[in-house]
């Protein structure tokens, strides 16, 4: 907890970090799918054409569309769930780099 407030400037910051560890971030396909009441298909990826569903998982390890984000910020392309909780400030720079572009 000490270290997602040294790591975050903003309130915004914190709570983006706080929806991407619950998987309910509003840019995620899986997030989409969940709220959406019309019935339609939803949940997939629209960042990449892999077809996955767009969970958290998929965007931080498995979506080609922010493989060189994560080789520049973590030094790998691959990256694994337990970033969220080690690497706060790491996770908000992919994510203001690869989410809220769409």
């Amino acid at each position: 907890m000490e270290r997602d407030i040294e790591e975050t400037d903003t309130r915004r910051q914190g709570a983006m970090l706080a929806q991407l560890r619950s998987g309910h971030h509003c840019k995620l396909g899986y997030y989409e799918k969940k709220i959406d009441r019309t019935g339609q298909e939803l949940g997939y990826c629209k960042r990449c054409d892999t077809k996955e569903l767009d969970d958290v998982e998929h965007w931080l390890s498995g979506c080609p569309h922010g493989s060189a984000a994560r080789q520049e910020i973590f030094g790998t392309h691959l990256v694994n769930v337990m970033e969220l909780a080690t690497s706060p400030r790491g996770i908000i720079r992919l994510a203001e780099q690869t989410l809220t572009l769409q």
